[in-house]
């Protein structure tokens, strides 16, 4: 982002093998413009199943010729790259001391997007292929 713009994003998971990603944008001086926001993302994850655009099969969208002239991960100007994985099971979390608000705000988050998903008819926990 840059330093007017922030974003917030939660990969909550659906299964052992899928999540949902939520994203919010913060400006902190002019109103976000949804319109050019929705455009951006549907370049890289398009309609109708939101699948990434670069993935495995692409090399995740690597180019080393950018990496040397252009950019350091050679992964195009937004530096986040993310994949989705196999949920851990970690059996007993252990959260320390000043990380259990996040925690707790991670659990009221999933508890309202759940909420949210029943009440719209979104399918809870469908593995999306």
């Amino acid at each position: 982002m840059n330093a007017e713009m922030t974003i917030t994003q939660w990969h909550v998971p659906v299964d052992d093998r899928g999540c949902y990603w939520y994203s919010i944008f913060t400006s902190f001086t002019t109103p976000v413009d949804k319109k050019t926001m929705r455009e951006q993302r549907l370049k890289t994850y398009p309609a109708p199943d939101y699948k990434p655009v670069h993935n495995r099969a692409n090399g995740w969208g690597f180019d080393a010729e950018q990496q040397r002239k252009a950019t350091y991960t050679g992964m195009g100007f937004d530096s986040t790259s993310t994949t989705s994985s196999p949920a851990s099971r970690r059996g007993r979390s252990r959260i320390a001391p000043g990380k259990t608000s996040a925690a707790a705000t991670k659990g009221l988050f999933f508890t309202a997007a759940f909420c949210s998903m029943q009440s719209t008819g979104i399918p809870v926990g469908k593995r999306h292929s």
